[in-house]
């Protein structure tokens, strides 16, 4: 299939790439079996959960159930300069599990789709005149983390025995990897929320990724 997408003008405003983009994700992750979960469905199973980001601006997505998969979307003129300050704070403000920005004019100028990821992970993959095999490769990248198991509920022991206080030989070897881990510099640094959210949303997510962790 051609591809149908023209580069917006600047005084176009529709959000008409935006809307391509999500029709026509949706067709690809259902046309490979993936169950898709509209944001007001009431549901006990998991899924995936477009979630586009309308003309006045982010909002909170409130999850029902926690296997299901959120990815935001929204819409950008042009590639940014910085992906990690522009996407992480609208994958925060919508409380996606993903983030997804596609822009007009990627950098070998054509539509490019950026994602963010809640571990500050960020990647591009560039529409090559293709539309099936665009999206395929989108899928591709969502599949294995929408798919994935989550497991979030720690087990809080308040009686353990006093000999594990200190911990033990497993819990000092956790140690000792991330010791290495972090003299060969790859363990991941803190996000500054403050230099892209203000100070009380800032520690209302600091709070919130506390609680889930």
């Amino acid at each position: 299939m051609e591809s149908v997408v023209t580069p917006r003008t600047p005084a176009a405003t529709s959000g008409k790439l935006l809307d391509w983009f999500s029709a026509n994700l949706r067709q690809h992750i259902d046309a490979q079996g993936y169950r898709l979960v509209e944001p007001s469905e009431l549901t006990d199973e998991g899924g995936i959960v477009l979630f586009p980001i309308g003309a006045e601006g982010p909002k909170s997505f409130r999850r029902r159930n926690r296997a299901v998969f959120v990815v935001g979307m929204g819409e950008a003129e042009n590639f940014p300069t910085e992906p990690l300050k522009t996407g992480y704070p609208l994958l925060l403000k919508t409380l996606a599990n993903l983030f997804i920005l596609i822009v007009h004019n990627g950098k070998q100028g054509s539509p490019e789709a950026y994602f963010f990821t809640l571990e500050q992970g960020t990647y591009a993959i560039p529409h090559t005149g293709n539309d099936d095999e665009f999206f395929d490769k989108i899928v591709d990248r969502l599949a294995p983390l929408a798919t994935s198991n989550l497991i979030i509920e720690n087990d809080f022991v308040t009686n353990l025995p006093e000999a594990l206080w200190q911990g033990d030989e497993v819990t000092a070897s956790i140690t000792r990897a991330g010791r290495h881990l972090d003299d060969l510099d790859l363990l991941p640094s803190p996000f500054p929320l403050e230099e892209f959210l203000s100070p009380e949303i800032s520690v209302t997510f600091a709070n919130f990724f506390r609680s889930a962790g």
